[in-house]
């Protein structure tokens, strides 16, 4: 049985980094004042989070508004921690931003900060933080590249930990155990799979270097350290270019020294043995019937055809396929006596 949670409830939000961090299936309350916003526009950055209006208050003075998530991001919360979007508010007195983190209910996975396909999104991570950034686009295909760049703003170094991929498309043939919530580079498709869906979902991990160190001792606060850019394309499909930008904001107000030295100590991505929930191959589809009581004749066949032989089967299982031109159609005499034949030509 799923829990149910109370919703957070933010009232005149006057900062451009507040994070609320909610539970799967927790809503959020955001009461304006009219004095504070006045006129004003409300929306989210992505399809992930929804806004609705609920009523204006009872003595008219402002507005109440309820922001809920996907329940498709539930079982996200296994795996770390991941930015769903941001709440946007514009008014003529005041502006406001909000960020949608959901929690983690894994402890061991708390200390994972996850964004996907982000849209210029403003992260906020402790110093210790692993950082994982998930890109996928439909309209490249299977074959797609992705690379990324820091750009810093601070004199702080980003290491990447490694990067791996998921084909989403072979999850509908086969299911050969994803790995466990628990292990670091664990992966979770981000986007539900369809017949046909030829893609692939990439992970990037990230953490500080020991430069961080030397900056928590001269900073405090929430500081804007540099900005992640991945850039995607596909080398089969004429598609556009693509770019997904992540702001990264390191709180330093805990220092967390010992927590950064687990964090640089932790294994690479090829150096780790991921723990699978299943090591067994088990094909999703029905495997097809076999074939049985088949007849093969020779034929004869009018004109020049050198090299070839054809050969016809009947089998009541299966449709007429007619491999030639209307023209050379020598076998329209068989469609009366066998309505349910098919053709192997070789």
């Amino acid at each position: 049985m799923s829990k149910s949670f109370s919703p957070i409830i933010i009232q005149n939000p006057k900062s451009v980094q507040q994070i609320a961090k909610v539970c799967p299936g927790q809503e959020i309350l955001v009461y304006l004042d009219n004095e504070i916003f006045g006129e004003h526009v409300i929306d989210v950055s992505t399809d992930l989070l929804k806004l609705e209006f609920v009523r204006n208050k009872s003595d008219d003075s402002g507005k109440s508004y309820r922001v809920t998530h996907s329940s498709l991001v539930h079982d996200w919360a296994e795996y770390s921690s991941t930015m769903l979007g941001e709440i946007w508010i514009d008014g003529k007195s005041s502006i406001a931003k909000i960020g949608v983190l959901l929690g983690s209910n894994n402890e061991n996975k708390n200390n994972v900060k996850t964004v996907v396909n982000p849209d210029c999104f403003d992260l906020r991570i402790c110093p210790h933080n692993v950082i994982e950034v998930i890109v996928y686009d439909i309209r490249f295909g299977y074959h797609d590249e992705w690379n990324y760049e820091w750009k810093k703003v601070k004199n702080i170094g980003l290491e990447e930990m490694g990067r791996d991929h998921l084909c989403l498309h072979s999850l509908n043939q086969f299911y050969n155990g994803l790995e466990k919530p628990d292990y670091l580079y664990a992966r979770l498709p981000r986007v539900e799979p369809l017949d046909g869906f030829l893609t692939k979902q990439h992970h990037f991990w990230f953490r500080f270097d020991s430069k961080m160190f030397k900056f928590l001792e001269l900073e405090s606060g929430i500081v804007h350290v540099g900005n992640i850019v991945i850039n995607g394309s596909s080398r089969t499909k004429h598609t556009d270019k693509i770019s997904y930008h992540v702001s990264l904001h390191v709180d330093c107000r805990n220092k967390f020294h010992n927590k950064i030295q687990e964090t640089l100590n932790l294994k690479l991505v090829r150096d780790s043995t991921p723990d699978y929930v299943s090591t067994n191959l088990i094909p999703v589809k029905q495997v097809l019937p076999h074939i049985r009581d088949v007849e093969v004749t020779l034929i004869e066949i009018p004109g020049e055809i050198t090299g070839c032989k054809t050969l016809i089967g009947f089998n009541e299982s299966y449709n007429f396929i007619n491999l030639f031109d209307d023209e050379v159609d020598v076998y329209s005499q068989y469609q009366q006596n066998y309505c349910n034949q098919k053709l192997w030509r070789r």
